[in-house]
């Protein structure tokens, strides 16, 4: 059973268009393809901000105390 919360405009399209499209029974696993290759469309991007990120906070320099 999937329980779809909000799914993205990208995934109610595909995901009415094989329901509609398919004569052949309906796949669990290709429910499942659509889901999961829906998620990850923006991981590329997310990693690069996340990369980004991780160099902005290596890179400062912190103030150095001297005791």
């Amino acid at each position: 059973m999937f329980l779809l919360i909000a799914p993205s405009e990208s995934a109610e399209t595909q995901l009415c268009r094989y329901v509609h499209a398919s004569d052949a029974k309906f796949s669990p696993y290709a429910l499942h393809l659509l889901l999961v290759s829906d998620s990850l469309r923006g991981w590329i991007d997310y990693m690069a901000w996340l990369e980004n990120q991780l160099k902005e906070q290596v890179n400062r320099k912190l103030p150095t105390v001297i005791p």
